[in-house]
């Protein structure tokens, strides 16, 4: 029986996963603590001696299928995922290929941002190719519900100021009214959290993690999100460059029709929802998971809300409802 190394763990591993790795790999490995996501996700490199694998340990039953869901299809048409190697659907074990450390945000300096994001947003491209396969749909209640997480995780919870009744009102409304206008793009299939952070460079190739919430959605979503990167913020002129960019080779590979005009407002309007989606989302991990360094990143969210909002019609409504409650909570 193979032996295993848990040494580096500060925390030994559960004994149904050591039985679990000991029945699938014939070999001693040594384990090492790989950082999470966003998520619940636990992770961890299990070394050999000539190979390393990543296990992930998902608790949460329907999650860890819609992640095998989407490896397969995306394997399937040739993107770039981890290959799965071994599963236990009822314990929540996943054993797959180890596609490095090296992140696109490790990679990138001032002087090849537009070549290395040119290459980023062919792989957008080549996901919008993909045929609509199941995937769930980004409908008006999702956008909806997701614009709407500030009102608990930022107003309430982090600001300790909740809304008026005025104020929820506008902001309601807004929220409607922005997804409603979101819902006119050409909808393609959506990574949905398409950031340096997500993107792996393995043997020189661009490799995807983290696309377990994939979903047909807009077509502006993946672009603004690796435009708009908190962790990695771009001076406005490499946004627009970007934008340029995607414009052009999605136009010229029959993704959409629209005129450069229609999809900077689209680009516009979907980076708002994404901007009011992570506002909460941000606030939620910190205070409810825990997690609060994700606070760090509020003031480039709130500054990428402040220049979007600009482009946006009626936003400035809500952005003076954000603006006075900011005081000292950036």
């Amino acid at each position: 029986m193979s032996q295993i190394d848990q040494s580096m763990l500060t925390t030994a591993l559960p004994e149904k996963l050591v039985h679990w790795l000991e029945n699938h790999i014939n070999e001693n490995c040594r384990i090492l603590p790989v950082p999470g996501d966003a998520g619940m996700r636990r992770y961890y490199r299990v070394l050999t001696r000539t190979t390393s694998y990543i296990c992930m340990v998902d608790s949460d039953t329907t999650q860890l299928k819609q992640y095998i869901h989407c490896a397969t299809q995306l394997a399937k048409h040739l993107i770039r995922v981890p290959t799965l190697y071994h599963m236990d659907l009822q314990q929540g074990f996943l054993l797959q290929q180890d596609l490095g450390d090296c992140m696109l945000s490790d990679t990138l300096s001032r002087d090849q941002v537009t070549t290395s994001y040119a290459r980023c947003i062919d792989q957008i491209i080549r996901l919008q190719q993909l045929p609509h396969s199941e995937w769930p749909v980004y409908d008006q209640t999702c956008l909806v519900r997701e614009a709407m997480l500030p009102v608990e995780w930022f107003f309430s919870t982090h600001c300790k100021q909740p809304l008026t009744a005025d104020e929820s009102q506008i902001f309601t409304d807004f929220v409607h009214a922005l997804s409603t206008r979101i819902q006119q793009q050409p909808y393609q299939l959506v990574h949905r959290d398409f950031h340096s952070r997500n993107i792996m460079i393995h043997a020189g190739e661009i490799g995807l993690i983290d696309f377990q919430d994939a979903i047909w959605g807009p077509i502006t979503y993946d672009v603004a999100s690796l435009l708009r990167d908190y962790y990695q913020p771009w001076s406005n002129e490499v946004v627009e460059q970007g934008m340029h960019y995607y414009y052009h080779a999605s136009r010229e590979s029959n993704i959409h029709r629209l005129t450069l005009t229609a999809f900077k407002q689209a680009f516009y309007e979907t980076s708002l929802q994404r901007h009011l989606k992570v506002l909460g989302i941000f606030c939620r991990l910190a205070y409810r998971d825990g997690k609060i360094h994700f606070l760090d990143y509020l003031p480039t969210v709130y500054t990428y809300l402040t220049q979007t909002a600009e482009h946006v019609a009626s936003a400035e409504a809500i952005m003076a409802i954000i603006t006075s409650r900011i005081g000292t909570r950036l």
